[in-house]
């Protein structure tokens, strides 16, 4: 009995112990989130509107960013990355015809398989069924079959890319001699199906994991990449930022005393290109933690060091009065950007 008590007694204390910790995470999330909130009241903001496509954007977006009329949700962001919802039934030939206008390589698609079978269905899930309008038809086919991503764990086993051929055709549908077609436009991109849903907490692995994996695509391949979700709010703008801190590091290395100042640094990028209301305490608590990730898989030799992703251009003005700093306080890194 004693010996049964000592081993409860040693679980409670685990439980308890992993309980505070927890606690002191949250506690470190809610102070970052409220300090990315204090540096956004310095972003100028006169471009930013309320989300003409109501839900499936945060609430306020800078207009300036945005996609094109048709696709009201979608923000073409500074760097070139894309981030938006998962188009509706009604998008999928304005989608088309951004992919290819846009030269859009890749999709990160972070969807739920629940997510995938209800109100957030996407061209790109298969089917090879055509959609056409009065302006065309669009035919989304996937190509070969699916592969892993190059992640470096587990978590990755669920995750899949395949190729998928876009074939767009403008021109209303041809039902006699009189209806004019134009000669189709073929265009591949590479289709990466991250299983995620909406509102839940990113591990901290599973953004390593896909980041990776574009650092390994990105100089091969080139092109833009889109970040879609299926509300095209914090989940997607998760893994861009992800995204964007692995480039950063890749081309000026990060520090861990440097890591806070990055993660804020990337997310009020997002926040000045996309929209205000974006990135949770939880969001911000699982970037810290792939960071320190990264830093640990950079030290392991488990970064790829070959040719890194062009710089990214020069930002507009963000904040009133002035150039955007690099960061948020400090510089994060004594080494020039590039």
């Amino acid at each position: 009995m004693p010996r049964l008590i000592q081993c409860m007694s040693h679980a409670l204390d685990g439980l308890l112990g992993r309980s505070a910790a927890a606690s002191l995470a949250t506690g470190e999330s809610v102070r970052l989130v409220n300090r990315l909130g204090r540096l956004s009241s310095d972003l100028d903001t006169a471009s930013h509107v309320l989300s003409p496509d109501g839900a499936r954007a945060p609430r306020h977006v800078n207009a300036q960013t945005l996609l094109g009329p048709e696709l009201r949700a979608a923000s073409l962001l500074k760097d070139g990355t894309v981030l938006m919802a998962s188009p509706l039934r009604r998008d999928w030939l304005d989608y088309a015809m951004a992919c290819v206008t846009h030269k859009v390589a890749r999709v990160v698609d972070v969807r739920s398989n629940a997510e995938k079978r209800g109100l957030f269905a996407c061209p790109l899930d298969g089917g090879d069924r055509p959609f056409s309008d009065s302006r065309g038809t669009v035919r989304f086919s996937r190509q070969g079959a699916a592969v892993p991503v190059h992640g470096t764990s587990a978590s990755a086993a669920g995750d899949r890319q395949r190729s998928v051929q876009i074939r767009l055709s403008r021109g209303a549908p041809a039902r006699g001699p009189g209806n004019q077609r134009s000669d189709p436009r073929l265009h591949s991109l590479n289709w990466i199906r991250v299983h995620v849903a909406s509102g839940e907490e990113i591990p901290p692995q599973r953004l390593l994991d896909i980041s990776l994996h574009l650092a390994m695509v990105l100089p091969a391949s080139g092109g833009k990449t889109i970040f879609q979700c299926a509300q095209g709010q914090h989940t997607g703008a998760t893994f861009a930022a992800a995204h964007a801190l692995l480039q950063r590091h890749l081309r000026d290395p990060l520090r861990t005393e440097d890591i806070e100042a990055a993660v804020l640094a990337e997310c009020l990028h997002i926040r000045a290109d996309r929209g205000l209301e974006l990135f949770r305490a939880e969001d911000l608590g699982a970037l810290v933690a792939y960071a320190h990730l990264m830093l640990d898989a950079d030290r392991r030799g488990a970064l790829p060091r070959g040719k890194p992703a062009p710089p990214i251009p020069p930002r507009a003005s963000g904040h009133r009065g002035g150039a955007r700093p690099s960061s948020p306080a400090t510089p994060v890194s004594s080494t020039p950007r590039p």
